[in-house]
């Protein structure tokens, strides 16, 4: 685990109580309380830390599951998390504190990302056909979407509330856009083969950046 310093360049290795894979980070200014979730198929599968620096392990219950991603939603305040399943039909998990968690239910695909647009929660999958993109206004109860324009699905997706689009990408190179979550074009096939899985709207610079998963780069586009 590391936190950012002040000048933006340096990093610092902070301690966690399990040595596994943490996949994912968000912040609730809300709560100012940090939220990672892991990777590694752990009974307790969550850290919360004020500051960044000092974390505590928290239980959700769900030990065959893969957290790919978590969001701090604040309309709805409440942490929403996606995982890749093993069989299962509680493919969520929501906290509105960082410390109790909820498991919800959603169809057995691989989520792996999810994303706000201020009224609808969507998350996406890398899974083959069309049924690849999930949707919820509360983020408890979640209906599984036919999807247009994205037969391969996507890896990880971004809002941006400027240009009122998601925006997502894929392990075959695709980036796509999308106003609603369901229906999607593709933009562009840049020189990079994948997707690393990780799209980011920079609102200050006005701009989507998408990590690319090749030693060509990153990609970036807006």
């Amino acid at each position: 685990m590391a936190t950012i310093v002040p000048s933006g360049l340096a990093f610092t290795a902070r301690v966690t109580p399990s040595n596994v894979a943490w996949n994912s980070v968000a912040y609730s200014d809300t709560l100012n309380l940090w939220v990672a979730v892991s990777y590694g198929g752990l009974t307790s599968p969550v850290l919360t830390s004020p500051t960044g620096a000092t974390w505590t392990q928290r239980a959700a219950g769900l030990a065959t599951h893969s957290w790919n991603k978590v969001i701090w939603v604040p309309e709805l305040a409440m942490f929403v998390a996606v995982s890749n399943p093993s069989g299962e039909t509680t493919n969520v998990m929501t906290s509105t504190d960082g410390t109790t968690w909820v498991a919800r239910t959603a169809d057995d695909t691989g989520w792996g990302s999810v994303a706000w647009n201020g009224t609808t929660l969507v998350a996406v999958s890398g899974a083959g056909g069309t049924a690849n993109v999930m949707t919820s206004t509360n983020g408890t109860s979640w209906a599984t979407q036919v999807s247009s324009g994205i037969a391969s699905g996507l890896d990880d997706i971004a809002w941006s509330s400027t240009l009122g689009l998601f925006v997502g990408c894929n392990v075959a190179g695709g980036i796509y856009s999308s106003a609603n979550g369901i229906a999607w074009t593709l933009r562009e096939t840049p020189a990079a083969t994948s997707c690393k899985g990780q799209v980011v709207w920079a609102a200050a610079l006005a701009k989507f950046f998408v990590l690319a998963g090749t030693s060509t780069g990153a990609d970036g586009g807006a």
